[in-house]
């Protein structure tokens, strides 16, 4: 039962609709641009790219929760 709990209360057991994009990087000033990759089952994948303000060999990644989207992670 326990593992059952689990499983509904992490959103596993039931898909909803994905929430809309509420805000995009130019929202806080930031240059960006779209990006899609096709993970290795072939779901395609879509992200933005905001370049740091100046040049480095560092990239950041964020990834977002179950049911959320990009615009989540913004602010």
């Amino acid at each position: 039962a326990v593992l059952l709990w689990g499983w509904w209360a992490s959103g596993l057991l039931l898909r909803g609709d994905r929430d809309p994009l509420t805000t995009r990087p130019e929202t806080f000033g930031f240059p960006y641009r779209d990006e899609t990759f096709c993970s290795a089952d072939g779901v395609p994948l879509r992200a933005w790219f905001v370049p740091a303000p100046h040049p480095t060999d560092v990239t950041l990644v964020l990834c977002h929760g179950w049911s959320a989207n990009r615009s989540d992670v913004l602010e």
